[in-house]
């Protein structure tokens, strides 16, 4: 019976001698921890080149900006990590964003209470993603389909809920918690080290993440050592749903108004985040540490565009660019993976 992989660099296969098992072990661990040192090089020369470039960008009030602005796509990437360990991915996770506030303002018009916000906020996302973690795990429709069907469902409820009008947030504590502060440190920045912190937690001491790296590392495997894969990634869809709906709380707050439109497109920001922090898109690689490394890497790279004067549309090529240098170098293009898997194999 083959072994579940180890880590999420390290799957051993039956054949494998001993000695080459080890040898291979190193050897991706050597590259996962050369792919980290990268990304902090590249953060710590973002960081250089925007401080010489502008005087205003290490400022503290700059600083605590870029934080601010990286703390919702940071608190959705999580959740997003979560799916693509398990080789699949969410892209309803910008309509969940414009939908879960509507529902939140919608229901603080009946009942002003942050505690109704924060229930309605988990309830939203975790039926959404129940939704999708079941046609995905039980029905195999494959995730794609099955997220950018949700995307157009969410939008369009969003649209619908109030006649593609912004509703008012007036519930103080809502709007303190996407926009006040904590002694001096902002309240959505505490949201997203919390967040962080409990899903390094799940994903590296629980045997939930453990299997969640299995899946993506190799699902067949997984499921012959016993491995429940169809709850595990119908779970991973529900954390994603409910994270993105925090994230539509967090942003309702922050603006004192919830709008249909507020999430549009922010699931590519989500998955460039996750990707450029070296997450696999075929599953079983990625860590948290690195992709709130990826989530720093675009917010400052953003920040310090908007110091500097370039235009949005040119921020958004930008960040393209930055996608694809990302997917190149980390080995995840088809004629990448093919040469690779040819190599194991003639081995």
């Amino acid at each position: 019976m083959a072994a579940p992989p180890a880590s999420a660099d390290a799957t051993e296969t039956p054949t494998s001698s001993p000695v080459a098992t080890s040898t291979q072990g190193w050897a991706r661990l050597s590259r996962l921890r050369l792919r980290s040192g990268a990304l902090i090089g590249v953060l710590a020369v973002e960081i250089l080149f925007w401080s010489l470039a502008s005087p205003a960008f290490l400022t503290e009030s700059n600083v605590i900006n870029i934080l601010r602005a990286a703390s919702v796509v940071g608190v959705i990437a999580v959740g997003m990590l979560f799916v693509i360990l398990t080789a699949g991915i969410d892209l309803s996770v910008g309509s969940m964003v414009s939908f879960a506030g509507i529902a939140v303002a919608a229901a603080l018009g009946v009942v002003d209470s942050f505690g109704i916000a924060l229930l309605v906020t988990l309830a939203v996302g975790a039926v959404s993603g129940l939704f999708a973690g079941t046609l995905v795990a039980r029905l195999r429709v494959p995730a794609l389909i099955t997220t950018l069907g949700l995307l157009y469902v969410l939008a369009a409820g969003a649209q619908i809920w109030n006649g593609g009008r912004p509703l008012p947030i007036v519930n103080e504590t809502v709007i303190l918690f996407g926009s006040g502060y904590v002694g001096p440190i902002p309240s959505p920045v505490l949201v997203l080290f919390g967040t962080y912190v409990v899903g390094w937690y799940v994903l590296t001491q629980t045997k939930f993440g453990r299997h969640v790296y299995a899946i993506g590392g190799n699902p067949r495997a997984a499921r012959l050592a016993g491995v429940p894969v169809e709850r595990t990634i119908t779970f991973v869809y529900v954390i994603s749903g409910v994270l993105a709906a925090m994230g539509g709380l967090l942003y309702a707050g922050r603006l004192a108004t919830a709008s249909p439109l507020t999430g549009t497109a922010l699931e590519l920001q989500v998955i460039a985040a996750a990707v450029v922090g070296g997450a696999s898109l075929f599953g079983g690689r990625g860590t948290l540490r690195d992709t709130f490394i990826g989530v720093l890497i675009l917010a400052i790279l953003q920040n310090g565009m908007t110091l500097a004067g370039v235009p949005g549309f040119w921020q958004t090529f930008a960040n393209g660019v930055a996608l694809l240098i990302a997917v190149l170098l980390s080995g995840d293009s088809a004629l990448l993976s093919l040469i690779t898997r040819r190599k194991e194999t003639s081995s």
